[in-house]
């Protein structure tokens, strides 16, 4: 391997690693005050429903803020838009230490959604326009890796703060983590590319396709109804396979929850794999194929046939390792049907039909488990994962990258 192209896999691995802890801040920042519920719960007086309604304005305020920030990131560029929702989100959770006003808690919840909203678009932007082909997939592996990485840091390192100095300073010294984080990003985002030096590079000084000509498009639709029944299916097996194992096949919670966490534990584990394997063979289409076909058929056996409890472990392993496998091929997959100089604008939107149904499905699972059908829930989550397959596979037959016009 000569000079140039070791620089140049150094800063694709410089660039996937700032963006990837960007992208653990958000993840860490969106389960840093649930942790906190208990004891904000025995100290400030508000109920848990009170609570709960400042995480529904936070995803509400990030989904229906996302589709502007990705406008926001193709206009001023990725760095910038980053920073801001870096410092907007650490700086709403400090501030909740603070208040004791419930309205306040509320508007900085919107605050902190807000922020939120700003990653994917600006993430997948920087990643789409800066890493080397070559390696793209596996870029996109990182990007999710550190996202999980953040899920399960938040936690423990909430409730360990909480227990240690109180939660009003457990949320303040949270936001402060993410001080180096800031730093890194201002001072080392040079290697970062977006749409402004992407124009620069090809000349191309044209117009570019408006928002409303992008959503338009069958393949973006198809994409944002694919991350909505997706996110909807996660989000019901994270939320009911305790109850709904315990429902219908009498598990003991433990070990429901037990292995929910496997579940948890081996997708990342098929996040770092799967990009390897995308980069490879150039079939994120095979690979989704594979990995959402496997994971729905373990899913409708599970519902049909009652394994013994030593098997749901290695059961929901191979399971959550095959959803894993697809990350990066589904971020290819959108890469591949988003036009030069939109990808803030089309990763914003389609990654805003994650919040929608994660909003969403709990409420209809919800209802099966009510009215008796336990069973049902893991052969709806098997349902909703085949149609959103697909939907991405349909988004295929588009070419919105040569085919959208832009405004004049």
């Amino acid at each position: 391997m000569d000079g140039a192209a070791i620089a140049l896999r150094r800063r694709d691995v410089r660039v996937m690693g700032l963006v990837g802890f960007a992208h653990f801040f958000s993840h860490f920042f969106q389960l840093a005050l649930p942790p906190l519920f208990p004891f904000i719960y025995a100290d400030a007086g508000f109920n848990y429903t009170q609570l709960g309604v400042v995480m529904t304005l936070f995803y509400v305020a990030s989904a229906g803020a996302m589709t502007f920030a990705g406008v926001l990131v193709d206009r001023i560029g990725a760095r910038n838009t980053l920073l801001a929702g870096l410092v907007l989100e650490a700086a709403a959770i400090g501030l909740c230490g603070i208040t004791s006003n419930y309205g306040v808690l509320c508007l900085l919840g919107v605050l902190g959604g807000i922020g939120n909203s700003v990653f994917h678009p600006a993430d997948y932007s920087i990643l789409s326009n800066t890493i080397s082909e070559q390696r793209m997939a596996r870029a996109y592996s990182v990007h999710n890796f550190t996202g999980f990485l953040g899920y399960a840091a938040a936690p423990t390192t909430m409730v360990a703060l909480a227990t240690t100095v109180g939660w009003r300073t457990a949320a303040i010294v949270a936001s402060l983590l993410v001080i180096p984080m800031v730093v890194a990003v201002a001072l080392k985002g040079n290697d970062f590319r977006d749409l402004a030096d992407v124009r620069r590079a090809t000349g191309a000084t044209g117009p570019q396709p408006t928002m409303l000509q992008l959503v338009a498009q069958p393949a973006v639709l198809l994409c944002f109804v694919f991350f909505a029944l997706l996110a909807g299916a996660t989000i019901g097996l994270q939320s009911f396979t305790g109850a709904a194992l315990n429902e219908a096949m009498q598990t003991p919670l433990v070990i429901g929850n037990a292995a929910l966490t496997v579940y948890l534990l081996s997708a990342p584990v098929g996040v770092l794999v799967g990009g390897a394997i995308t980069d490879r063979y150039k079939r994120p289409d095979l690979v989704a194929v594979f990995g959402y076909g496997i994971a729905a058929v373990l899913l409708v056996l599970l519902a049909l046939v009652r394994p013994p409890d030593w098997m749901l472990w290695p059961w929901l392993a191979v399971g959550g390792f095959c959803v894993g496998l697809v990350f990066p091929a589904r971020d290819i997959m959108v890469r591949a049907i988003t036009p030069p100089g939109s990808s803030g604008k089309v990763f914003g939107f389609v990654y805003a039909g994650m919040d929608v149904g994660s909003a969403v499905s709990p409420v209809f699972l919800g209802w099966l488990m009510d009215n008796g059908e336990p069973r049902l829930v893991f052969v709806s989550i098997a349902v909703l994962t085949v149609l959103g397959l697909a939907c991405l596979l349909a988004s295929r037959r588009y070419e919105t990258r040569a085919r959208v016009a832009p405004a004049e």
